[in-house]
């Protein structure tokens, strides 16, 4: 008996060493999928940077530019319709709780739409005021990390904002866990996200 338990374990050890991978996270994968996307926040170039570091690992990457004023990230309605359809837009039911959300408000040349905490009327950005409806507590991913709100304009203004000029990258990991990488960005922020 004690040579079948050294022989097994003995097995078990060499597949693990032979798979590569933690067993731990193959069962957690089997039990509660791991989110395998990461939306990586800062600089153009660093963030070209972190998706060229990865991209032997990536089923795909994408890039938006985007804006941060005042501590609000702007948001092209291209970008936000993008985010939409890959189900990364999600509406805050109840503390930390979210839920994807089911339809994106509609965005018009004169009006943005603002998604924040609160409703902070009127928005300010730059000490211009900006008309943008309120349309409640929706966050990218499953919460805030670059930007206390996200304003969505028209494409066409987006340009006219003034703001800092930053990148959003989208990755999505095949079978590396980016849980493990997190801190391997060079990203002013990142973020884990179930990507569809």
């Amino acid at each position: 008996m004690k040579r079948f338990m050294t022989v097994s374990i003995a097995f078990v050890f060499t597949m693990i060493v032979l798979v590569g991978c933690s067993p731990i996270d193959s069962i957690k994968n089997l039990v509660a999928p791991q989110a395998m996307g990461v939306i990586a926040y800062g600089d153009e170039s660093v963030i070209k940077v972190d998706i060229a570091r990865y991209q032997e690992d990536l089923k795909s990457s994408n890039t938006y530019p985007v804006k941060l004023a005042d501590n609000i990230l702007v948001l092209k309605s291209s970008t936000a319709q993008s985010l939409f359809e890959q189900e990364m837009l999600r509406k805050v039911v109840q503390d930390s709780k979210t839920e994807v959300l089911t339809s994106l408000p509609t965005v018009t040349k004169e009006t943005g739409i603002l998604f924040a905490k609160e409703n902070g009327s009127p928005l300010k950005i730059g000490g211009k005021e900006v008309n943008a409806k309120y349309e409640g507590n929706v966050v990218i991913g499953h919460g805030r990390v670059y930007g206390e709100k996200f304003l969505i304009v028209d494409d066409s203004e987006w340009e006219k904002f003034v703001g800092t000029d930053k990148m959003m990258g989208v990755l999505a990991f095949d079978k590396k866990n980016p849980k493990h990488e997190l801190t391997n960005f060079s990203a002013e922020r990142v973020q884990l996200v179930d990507l569809k």
